[in-house]
């Protein structure tokens, strides 16, 4: 499943700042639904 540039670039800027792996997953899927939710 390819990814969006927009939520790599969200998940690269939470690695750098040490967030960790389940938050990343988390952040990104309450991210998703929302863009899914407001029909982008």
């Amino acid at each position: 499943m390819t990814r969006s540039p927009f939520l790599l670039s969200i998940a690269d800027y939470m690695r750098v700042r040490g967030y960790s792996k389940r938050t990343i997953h988390t952040y990104i899927r309450w991210i998703k639904s929302f863009i899914i939710f407001s029909q982008k």
